[in-house]
């Protein structure tokens, strides 16, 4: 089965991941702040985890 697209679905953040079981994840292992005021200035990444990935793509997997 391929990805599905959810007009429908409204998202907190980009990337934002959806599992088969119905769990979401918006920026999976990353931290971020803003930088200047909020919607005017820019995200500044605080921290990255990419141990998070296999995580959810064995969970994703398993359906």
């Amino acid at each position: 089965m391929g990805p599905t697209l959810l007009p429908s679905v409204r998202t907190d953040r980009s990337p934002h991941l959806f599992l088969p079981g119905g769990s979401d994840h918006a920026n999976p292992g990353i931290d971020v702040r803003w930088e200047g005021a909020y919607g005017i200035g820019w995200p500044v990444v605080a921290s990255d985890d990419p141990e998070v990935y296999e995580n959810l793509l064995l969970r994703a997997a398993a359906g």
